[in-house]
């Protein structure tokens, strides 16, 4: 340390200094830290077992995990979400139609029922005494009744098969008050459905058979309750899904 600080004074005495070798040393000085943020080792792991389970399913399903893959399973997604749109729309459209029709066919039985089953004190309905509220030509063929009657059949019938066509196996459970109400409404489906399919079966027999007064009216009275439940439930099964 003598010897050093001899020859540091020296140099200053003689106006000489001293200058570092060429090459110098290492720079004490640091380069500013990078901005890009630091990923955690957690965060990490949990891109590396996102990426496995990717590559696992891929490999269950014999494809390989790539971004054309998801883009074609979003076009197919977003295209079945479309096609279930229209069934709905349609479904709905259908489903107000069949009601009305079906209003009008209780309406046109109650009172054909009228017409043929309310008997005075001699014994005579109001067909006999030519006074029938639908017409004494709706007495013999029940015209107005049975029109309305095939037509609500028609427009059933293609309203139950959309909503069949409509019902997404694949999609999870919904919650909610929603996902309640379209509940009801599926099990009230089979409700009316039941109903229909005995209306048209007891339908047909009133109209092809002859029947005596006591019998006829027995017949037709369980026709018009069943008729009056069938449209009950249907009612319910629409009302459920307003405003869905």
């Amino acid at each position: 340390m003598e010897g050093l600080s001899a020859l540091v004074l020296s140099t200053s005495l003689l106006g000489l200094t001293l200058n570092p070798p060429a090459g110098g040393y290492p720079s004490l000085v640091t380069s500013p830290p990078s901005t890009q943020p630091v990923r955690s080792t957690r965060y990490m792991l949990l891109e590396d077992a996102e990426a496995e389970a990717d590559e696992n399913a891929a490999a269950e399903e014999g494809t390989e995990p790539t971004a054309e893959g998801d883009e074609a399973g979003g076009d197919d997604r977003l295209e079945h979400a479309r096609r279930r749109a229209r069934l709905v729309t349609a479904h709905r459209a259908l489903g107000i139609s069949t009601w009305t029709s079906m209003t009008a066919t209780l309406v046109f039985g109650v009172l054909q029922y009228v017409d043929k089953y309310t008997f005075d004190g001699a014994g005579e309905n109001r067909c006999e005494r030519g006074d029938a509220i639908l017409g004494s030509w709706n007495c013999d063929f029940p015209v107005m009744h049975m029109g309305f009657a095939f037509l609500t059949t028609a427009l059933y019938g293609t309203t139950f098969a959309l909503s069949i066509a409509m019902h997404d196996r694949d999609a999870p459970p919904a919650e909610g008050s929603r996902a309640t109400r379209l509940r009801i409404h599926r099990v009230l489906r089979w409700v009316h459905l039941a109903g229909m399919a005995f209306q048209i079966i007891e339908g047909l027999i009133l109209a092809n058979v002859d029947f005596d007064d006591d019998t006829g009216q027995a017949i037709g009275a369980v026709h018009l309750g069943v008729g009056g439940l069938t449209w009950a439930a249907l009612t319910w099964a629409g009302a459920m899904m307003i405003g869905r």
